[in-house]
């Protein structure tokens, strides 16, 4: 999966020596499939490759959804609620 697989936790992350800062990213959706283009800066401690890499995933919707998720409860926050449609709110309200 990763370079640290096998550990837990902390542990796992802190063993990589291929860290990057991201500074930058774009979605750009295709139909049922999406690509993530992620931006980063070589994060070692040292400062001689400050090149940004461009990495590009390509994702179907379930995976994009399981992945914005994982960021969210990674986080310490909740996926925001989707907001009910008049005809949901309207059928609610008559059975409620």
């Amino acid at each position: 999966m990763y370079e640290g697989e096998g550990k837990s936790g902390q542990d796992a992350v802190l063993s990589g020596e291929n860290f990057f800062a991201l500074v930058g990213w774009e979605a750009v959706g295709l139909g049922g499939r999406m690509v993530l283009k992620l931006q980063g800066i070589r994060s070692n401690g040292r400062n001689e490759d400050r090149e940004v890499h461009l990495l590009e995933f390509y994702l179907n919707n379930q995976q994009a959804l399981q992945l914005g998720n994982t960021l969210f409860e990674a986080s310490g926050n909740t996926p925001p609620r989707r907001k009910r449609s008049w005809l949901d709110r309207l059928i609610a309200g008559k059975s409620g």
